[in-house]
Order: structure tokens, then C-alpha cells, then sequence
């Protein structure tokens, strides 16, 4: 039984000199071992299962946020909303609220599994206050530092997904300016959902509409004019930017212009799945397999006859040894 376990022990790696005595005059144990301990217990357990433990450890997993609108609907996450239109003297309502959801239900008056979302969505709704610049300050800062927002139903805690909707410029707006701080996760939902974007553009056709035409054409030839939407873009972002962190504004400014790919957030990364490195496990069991059949044939210590090894392999196929007197 001792020669039973200092084969297991010597193919964990777990290795003393008295151990190394079984390897005389062995010539079938003795490479299939080399080849495992070089190969499979050096990749399973130093590089697989080592970095397996660092990467579950430091990885930042996807949250299980939603991916459709019925898979929204069925979770229990808070929708938080910011677009208003006054109802009267100092009072606003939500624009989904009011106008949006009310046209949907509309349309789907008569499909009683989409009514019954959007009543569940509508119920759920909560209107933050952005009424003025200081307003919109104070929801970003209860956000980034994790701290409640407060409404007219109660309050959304920070600290747990919630979900924000409004106009695709209001959420790159969100987007970019909570993404700055690196503490919050932001994923955009775009898959099944009824609600839809409308851009009108127009413009007074006079005599100098061609002339205007002409030269912003040209303009856009030369890159100005995306140049200009990114301006745009980033102009009330960094005001705000400026307001919540401080002088972080121009290395985001400069970002921005630049083009650069934020890489400071981690939250793409994720763990090492089994099923990646399932067949190097397989064949590292394989070979084990394969060393301890050696050492056990070539073994002739007279304490390992009548015993009957059992060595489960894979889970399923139960191998057994009975070696005759």
C-alpha cells in the first residue's frame, strides 16, 4: 500500500527521494511519468488550474443584465428615465410615460402580451429629476459615488443594475459620462425592442440653399463635419464632466478628440471557461491513466498481490486490476 501512494503522491508532484526508489529498473513507467509531469500535471495544475483560480479572482464577470425587452420586462430591474415635457407651471411628467408608451399601447391594443409589458414597463418607470444643470450634477454624483435617487415613488438604489431609457443622444450622454468615473458598468440594449428612433432633418429652400449645400459638402469631404457632430457631442458631456471629477476633463477632452479607445476598464474580461480547455483535460487524464497502469505492472513488491485497485477514469469506465498469486 505504501508503493500505492507514493505513485499517487509522485503524480500530484509530490515528490521525496524514497519515492523516486520505485523508478528502478522500470522502463514503461518511467517516460510515460517524464511525459506527465512536463506536460500534463505541469499544464493542468500549474498553468489550467492555477490560472483558472487568478482569473475567476480578478475578472470582472458580465452582469446578467437583460439582452431583450421581454427578458427586461421579466427581470426586476428599475427604469430610470430623464426625458421630460412640462404639464404645467413647475411640474413635468416622463416623455415615455406621456406620450411614447400611451401610442404603443395603442398599437398594440390587441396583443395582450405586449399590453401587458408595456403596463409593467409603465408601472416601473421612474422620472429623475434634470430640470435645470445643477439637477443633472446631482444624479451623476449619486450615481458614481453609488448613492440612492431619490423620485416620486421612492428611491432606486445605485448599487444594483437598473436600467435607463431615453433618446439615443440622452444615452450616449449617460453612457460616456458615468463610463468616465470607471465605477459603473454600462451595456446598451439594442435587441427586440418596439421602441424606434425618428430623425427629421429639414431646411429653407431659397436661392442660397444650393450655395450652403455646396460648401458644407465640401466641408464634409475634408472630415469637418464629423469633426464638428464630435464636438457636439463631447461640448455639454464635458461640462458636466467638469462639474462631477473635476480636471479629469481635459484628459477625456483630449481623448475624445484623439479617437482613443478607453482601455481602463476591465469589464470586458472574463473568466476562462471549462469547456475551452476541456480535451487538455482529457488528455492529461489520459496520460495519468497511462502512468499509473505502468507503475503498476512493473511493480513487483509483494504487498500488492490479492489487492484489487479500483481507479475511476473520466468518471464512467471503472478499471479493475486483480493480480494472480
Amino acid at each position: 500500500m505504501s508503493e500505492f501512494l507514493e505513485v499517487i503522491c509522485m503524480l500530484m508532484r509530490q515528490i521525496n527521494g524514497e519515492g523516486l526508489k520505485i523508478f528502478n529498473n522500470n522502463w514503461v513507467g518511467v517516460p510515460i511519468v517524464t511525459v506527465w509531469m512536463l506536460f500534463g500535471c505541469n499544464l493542468i495544475m500549474d498553468q489550467l488550474y492555477t490560472g483558472e483560480i487568478f482569473s475567476c479572482l480578478t475578472a470582472m464577470t458580465q452582469p446578467p443584465v437583460p439582452t431583450t425587452f421581454s427578458g427586461l420586462i421579466d427581470s426586476d430591474l428599475h427604469f430610470v428615465t430623464s426625458s421630460w415635457y412640462a404639464t404645467g407651471v413647475g411640474t413635468q411628467s416622463s416623455m415615455l410615460q406621456g406620450k411614447i408608451i400611451p401610442v404603443y399601447k395603442a398599437i398594440f391594443k390587441n396583443i395582450s402580451g405586449r399590453m401587458n409589458q408595456l403596463r409593467e414597463m409603465e408601472r416601473r418607470m421612474i422620472l429623475v429629476n434634470t430640470t435645470s444643470f445643477q439637477r443633472n450634477v446631482e444624479v451623476f454624483e449619486n450615481i458614481t459615488e453609488s448613492r440612492a435617487l431619490r423620485h416620486a415613488k421612492g428611491w432606486v438604489d445605485t448599487v444594483k443594475p437598473f436600467a435607463i431609457m431615453d433618446p439615443a443622444y440622452v444615452e450616449v450622454f449617460w453612457e460616456r459620462v458615468l463610463k468616465i468615473s470607471g465605477r459603473q458598468h454600462v451595456l446598451n440594449v439594442r435587441e427586440d425592442t418596439p421602441f424606434h428612433i425618428v430623425m427629421v432633418t429639414y431646411v429653407d429652400n431659397n436661392f442660397m440653399s444650393e450655395v450652403f449645400r455646396g460648401r458644407l459638402a465640401q466641408l464634409a469631404s475634408f472630415g469637418i463635419a464629423k469633426l464638428w457632430t464630435r464636438l457636439d457631442e463631447w461640448d455639454s458631456i464635458l461640462v458636466y464632466v467638469r462639474s462631477v471629477y473635476g480636471e479629469l476633463v481635459q484628459v477625456e477632452f483630449r481623448k475624445a478628440m484623439a479617437g482613443v479607445q478607453d482601455t481602463s476598464l476591465g469589464y470586458e474580461d472574463e473568466p476562462v471557461l471549462f469547456k475551452y480547455v476541456q480535451s487538455l483535460f482529457i488528455l492529461g487524464t489520459l496520460i495519468l491513466a497511462a502512468a499509473f497502469l505502468g507503475f503498476m505492472i512493473e511493480c513487483r513488491n509483494p504487498c500488492l498481490h490479492n489487492v484489487k485497485f479500483l481507479y475511476e477514469l473520466c468518471g464512467d469506465c471503472v478499471i479493475t486490476f486483480v493480480k494472480e498469486m
